[in-house]
């Protein structure tokens, strides 16, 4: 059995742990200072998201950076396609740059050697724009008579921009599977 030396992660570990800590902090300060009945919604989406990016900066480095591209180029899909199939070329193109990673990952940079492994919360990421097209695509297209409840509950209109870029990056997305 090979000893795995721990010193070789203890800075990932301490950067996990000192980002899950200071996600619970913000969240209680999120909760206090800007509490729905006190500010917009607007503003609440703006620190969120800000605060996602640095949070994955923080943990990832400059590996975070393609968070930042897969959503930038999925949330251009959903704006610049039709919504009768942008759910569909949004889930081609998150899956194909989540494959393209992982391979580059694996077989480009040395496996053997820990990296940060950004693929994990990127899977999520996938994951959560996926979701948010065929969400879209089943509040714009399908006519709402016909969805059943469930369905109907989880769908979106295309209006709401801000909301979809904080679903995407808000920080607490940042901190699932880190």
């Amino acid at each position: 059995i090979k000893k795995i030396p721990l010193n070789k992660y203890k800075k990932y570990t301490v950067n996990f742990v000192v980002c899950q800590l200071c996600a619970l902090l913000t969240a209680v300060w999120f909760r206090l200072y800007l509490h729905p009945s006190k500010t917009s919604p607007f503003v609440r989406h703006v620190v969120a998201t800000l605060l996602g990016i640095y949070f994955a900066l923080f943990c990832f480095g400059w590996y975070a950076l393609h968070f930042l591209l897969q959503s930038g180029i999925t949330y251009g899909i959903m704006i610049l396609t039709g919504v009768e199939h942008m759910h569909k070329y949004c889930l081609v193109v998150a899956l194909g740059y989540l494959s393209f990673c992982q391979i580059t990952r694996v077989y480009v940079f040395d496996y053997g050697m820990y990296s940060a492994d950004f693929t994990g919360p990127m899977m999520v990421i996938t994951q959560k724009i996926t979701s948010v097209a065929f969400e879209i695509h089943d509040g714009e297209c399908v006519l709402l008579p016909h969805l059943p409840h469930w369905h109907r509950h989880h769908s979106c209109s295309q209006s709401c921009e801000t909301q979809c870029k904080t679903i995407l990056l808000g920080f607490t997305s940042s901190q699932v599977c880190v």
